[in-house]
């Protein structure tokens, strides 16, 4: 399998909003094929989409800031780790019965 393959065929994004899809859904994918994805990796992920996305030209039709990316970059990451969030595993509790 060649990256061509998986690549889209159509236009880079024109607007800002285009773009933001654009790395959402990468990110979303890569993260729902992550193993134990825990907000280091998650962050690491994002980060690395966004500049391997910037490296490839993707943004230059879009009027995207650094700023603006960097902010994407946190939002992304924010919410990926609400949903991602590991939680404690709590002790069972006694059952009691209901009078």
């Amino acid at each position: 399998m060649t990256e061509e393959e998986f690549r889209y065929p159509g236009p880079k994004p024109q607007s800002k909003e285009a773009a933001i899809i654009s790395v959402a859904d990468s990110v979303e994918a890569a993260v729902r094929s992550m193993h134990n994805p825990n907000p280091e990796r998650i962050e690491k992920l994002v980060k690395g989409i966004i500049s391997d996305k910037m490296q490839d030209g993707q943004f230059s039709e879009c009027d995207l800031t650094f700023k603006e990316l960097n902010i994407i970059s946190q939002t992304i990451c924010t919410t990926l780790k609400g949903i991602f969030h590991s939680r404690i595993e709590y002790p069972d509790a006694p059952k009691q019965k209901v009078k």
